[in-house]
């Protein structure tokens, strides 16, 4: 008898969290980010927004903070599962505002943030300067980023002197707050 009433939670629960995660309005919470960001001066432009089953794709998109053109992506892909959420942001390339940087593509960043350790979110990246991994911690508003550059990105000083060397890992290191 318990067993079958278990059961049942159990199937009504998955049932209940499956429909949430499929008819969540993915697009009018894209529109939402986007509004509150404009506070922080932070705008998403020229972007096309397809809401699917799962996933939410925005196309094309342009981001620019205080009137600087920061970076273009050609894809970004939301998860939002709810208990685990993804965002993987594809083709990425520097705004033309980052002359210091406009050689520096991204080929993909995966960030992830879940309900399990909400004070922090975990992210990837791989380009042309290499690959890295981090960690920032919005409690605390830290960043930490793990950097295994590629022999170009060694030679620009201008980027790597917030970099330090790290002897457990043989990459970079660099802590900082925001």
């Amino acid at each position: 008898m318990i067993k079958k009433i278990l059961l049942s939670l159990i199937a009504f629960l998955s049932i209940f969290y499956i429909t949430t995660v499929l008819t969540l309005p993915k697009d009018k919470i894209w529109y939402e980010l986007e509004n509150r960001v404009v506070e922080h001066k932070l705008v998403i432009d020229g972007e096309e927004v397809e809401n699917g089953l799962i996933f939410l794709d925005v196309k094309n998109g342009n981001i620019i903070f205080q009137d600087m053109e920061v970076l273009k992506f050609e894809n970004l892909e939301v998860l939002p599962l709810l208990l685990y959420n993804q965002v993987t942001i594809s083709n990425v390339t520097m705004g033309e505002n980052l002359s210091q940087f406009s050689n520096l593509s991204l080929d993909e960043i995966v960030l992830t943030y879940g309900v399990a350790t909400p004070e922090k979110a975990v992210f990837t990246s791989e380009g042309n300067f290499g690959n890295l991994r981090g960690r920032i911690s919005f409690l605390e508003q830290h960043i930490d980023i793990l950097l295994f550059p590629s022999e170009e990105l060694l030679k620009e000083r201008s980027i790597m002197k917030n970099f330090e060397k790290d002897a457990n890992s043989g990459g970079y290191l660099y802590n900082g707050k925001f």
